[in-house]
């Protein structure tokens, strides 16, 4: 049995699906999800789960297609694809173009639409984890791992290596939070951070940057999710389900 349950499962991929839509609109439909939409994403976690498919990769695939059919549309915005669109019918015609199409190009390595959003890098990843998601005690050994890591070895230059020590030793035991203000955000797992208490509350507090603090103490910038990101970050503390690393 996966870390998240069947409502947070399909929670992921209504919210997945409105991150892959964001690479051409901003039309919203899982931030408040509505019936035909919960109905639509039952369809194709089920769909994926008849063809033994990760069910990121039959978004994928709907996105993939849609964007094929609909690239002479007469406005010069991409027509949105709605939940109300979407049917059997068009899931396995999308699936059985793209999973042909990638068999044949990509060596047999699924591509996945808008896989630079990081929502959609950690559901793919969770999603293609063992029993059709990852196990808690994996994420956690996981994410201890990276913490054993960065405590463990020092940086070649002298002033990040200072910075790191900083951070430790301000850090009062929560060396997830040293870690991922040193690191940034770009060299975590997405599966892991879209499930990370310690990201969510750096966010919160305007501290979480892409390349780490030594970089932000240059350029005091800092990384801004998008809205989908964040409900979902807003779902899960709700109920408590975001992951706490290196503390048991």
């Amino acid at each position: 049995m996966g870390y998240l349950n069947y409502d947070e499962k399909i929670k992921l991929l209504g919210l997945t699906f409105d991150s892959m839509q964001s690479l051409y609109s901003d039309k919203s439909y899982y931030i408040v999800p509505t019936k035909t939409g919960k109905i639509i994403m039952n369809l194709i976690y089920k769909n994926a789960e008849i063809k033994h498919e990760n069910p990121v990769y039959i978004l994928s695939c709907l996105f993939e297609y849609w964007t094929f059919i609909n690239r002479n549309h007469k406005t010069k915005d991409m027509k949105v694809l709605s939940p109300s669109a979407i049917t059997t019918e068009l899931i396995n015609k999308a699936y059985q173009a793209n999973y042909d199409f990638d068999k044949k190009y990509q060596y047999d390595i699924h591509s996945i639409f808008n896989r630079d959003n990081l929502l959609v890098q950690g559901a793919s990843s969770y999603f293609q984890g063992k029993d059709r998601g990852r196990y808690k005690n994996d994420l956690l050994d996981w994410g201890n791992r990276l913490i054993d890591e960065f405590l463990n070895t020092q940086e070649g230059e002298p002033n990040k290596e200072v910075c790191r020590q900083g951070l430790i030793s301000k850090s009062k035991g929560n060396f997830r939070v040293a870690e991922i203000l040193n690191d940034g955000l770009d060299v975590q797992p997405a599966v892991i951070s879209i499930l990370d208490y310690d990201v969510y509350s750096l966010y919160n507090k305007k501290l979480l940057t892409r390349k780490g603090f030594y970089q932000y103490l240059q350029d005091h910038k800092y990384i801004l999710l998008d809205k989908y990101l964040k409900e979902w970050y807003d779902y899960l503390d709700e109920r408590s389900r975001l992951l706490k690393y290196g503390k048991q």
